[in-house]
């Protein structure tokens, strides 16, 4: 939903609500990478962050302990 909020409001309003939009794209991100690391599990559960740059090093931790 958040991405189609920022591409909603993207594409409607003039001068364009960037910090908004922004928002909305960051949650999507966060909500997706969260989704990978709820999917291939953790040992600790989710991490209560909005870090994406920890998120993704979670991901590709994950990823790691899969292939060995």
């Amino acid at each position: 939903m958040d991405y189609g909020v920022a591409e909603h409001l993207f594409k409607t309003y003039y001068p364009k609500p960037c910090e908004i939009i922004c928002y909305h794209c960051q949650q999507s991100a966060e909500k997706a990478i969260k989704a990978i690391i709820i999917e291939y599990g953790t040992q600790g559960g989710l991490p209560k962050l909005h870090d994406l740059s920890f998120l993704l090093n979670q991901i590709k931790n994950i990823m790691i302990m899969q292939i060995l």
